[in-house]
């Protein structure tokens, strides 16, 4: 139910930015999760949104960061608030579904990453930070491409943990296809958290650094074997994480030419 009601409201001749960055030095903007606001009913709390500040530091968009979206979380995840419960600057809820990125990083290239292993070229990605993609550009076909996915919820309430669930933020708000689905691999390109207990209940190793662009995000769920996806043409798939990597890269680009589906 939630990923049909995501999935068909999308704007119908565009997909919005992941989000924006402050002059390439800062991702903590308002993410495509404001921006579909309008279209989930939730027209009251959209009028709340500043695009012109940060979501976060700010306690302006405390209400907006704290209200709980049930339709952005999974039935089997336990919906929290990160950071401190009571901070009026930095407190959040985190969301179940993260839209496609591509087969790279989040800066969407092939350059060396956190451990310098890239081997992949970008294939395009029906989102981008800064860019509003329209359906046209979706070369390779809008039933054999991916638009979203889940990722983990950190149920840790008292402290940042990491990007994992932090959909509104432009820096939490996607998923990227190098590493399979549920993939519990070191070799990330720098994905973000810190600590390596935060995410316990799934045995997600970290990085205690690195930086958002050279970062990767696997897709991740609780649910057994794999993750539930949707499409660009507002169809649902659940795939199996042992799915050959090589065609969960492929589907996920939106203009790499190749022949792979779900």
């Amino acid at each position: 139910m939630h990923w049909r009601c995501i999935t068909t409201t999308i704007p119908i001749q565009s997909l919005p930015p992941v989000g924006y960055d402050f002059f390439g030095v800062n991702l903590d903007t308002h993410s495509w999760v404001a921006r579909i606001l309008p279209f989930i009913e939730q027209g009251p709390l959209y009028e709340t949104v500043d695009f012109n500040i940060r979501v976060n530091g700010s306690a302006a968009q405390q209400a907006y960061r704290e209200t709980e979206l049930s339709v952005m979380s999974c039935p089997s995840e336990a919906t929290a608030l990160g950071e401190s419960n009571s901070s009026p600057t930095w407190s959040h809820r985190r969301g179940s579904y993260a839209v496609n990125m591509g087969n790279t990083n989040y800066r969407q290239d092939h350059a060396n990453g956190w451990d310098g292993v890239w081997t992949y070229s970008n294939g395009g990605a029906p989102f981008k930070v800064g860019t509003e993609k329209r359906f046209r550009d979706v070369t390779d076909g809008t039933s054999t491409t991916l638009l979203m996915a889940e990722v983990p919820i950190n149920t840790n309430e008292t402290g940042w943990r990491g990007m994992y669930g932090v959909t509104r933020y432009t820096s939490g708000a996607g998923f990227t296809a190098y590493l399979s689905p549920n993939s519990t691999g070191s070799v990330d390109g720098g994905r973000l958290c810190w600590g390596a207990d935060d995410f316990r209940p799934r045995s997600i190793p970290c990085h205690a650094g690195g930086n958002w662009w050279s970062a990767t995000f696997p897709s991740m769920s609780l649910h057994p074997g794999g993750v539930m996806t949707a499409l660009v043409d507002g169809s649902v798939r659940f795939v199996g994480e042992t799915i050959d990597l090589n065609i969960w890269r492929e589907v996920a680009t939106s203009q790499g030419g190749e022949p792979a589906s779900l």
